[in-house]
């Protein structure tokens, strides 16, 4: 039990790290927030040292290191190129949307990585029933996604 629990707490002290790394670029970058990059891609598959992941002892870290934080910064890149896309779609329909309350709804798409229907309903002073048929409706028209693809209580985003 003890080398089980000796080998949990290193492999809690090692993901604590990747994060400050993390932070740590943030703050050297003056960003506002920090970004899960290093933490997230250090365990891709092609970054790995005979069948194994990387570890920052290792002597060929600082290479392994830098390939993570390329390989996260282009899925960033590609992630914010296609939710600006979505996002213009989105303004380039709002005008078109005759329910009252739709504008509101619009901007906590924009706002808010997920919007429920209920949540947009309250917000913007629709029926439950008139925000799911909005959403149905600009889900149709390609302005949002339906992001748990279940038939019932749905989240939508960009």
């Amino acid at each position: 039990m003890h080398l089980a629990s000796g080998a949990l707490h290193r492999d809690a002290a090692e993901t604590l790290a990747l994060w400050v790394a993390d932070l740590v670029l943030a703050r050297r970058l003056g960003w506002a927030r920090p970004i899960p990059l290093l933490a997230t891609r250090v365990t891709h598959p092609s970054l790995f040292i005979d069948g194994r992941r990387a570890r920052p002892a290792d002597s060929t870290w600082p290479a392994i290191a830098t390939q993570a934080y390329a390989r996260a910064a282009a899925d960033a890149h590609a992630r914010a190129l296609q939710l600006a896309r979505r996002a213009e779609k989105l303004l380039e329909i709002a005008p078109k949307l005759r329910a009252r309350g739709a504008g509101r709804v619009v901007d906590m798409l924009l706002g808010d990585d997920s919007v429920t229907a209920s949540a947009a309903a309250r917000a913007s002073g629709m029926s439950d029933r008139a925000a799911r048929r909005l959403f149905d409706r600009l889900v149709a028209l390609g302005a949002a996604r339906e992001l748990t693809r279940r038939a019932t209580f749905r989240i939508y985003g960009l």
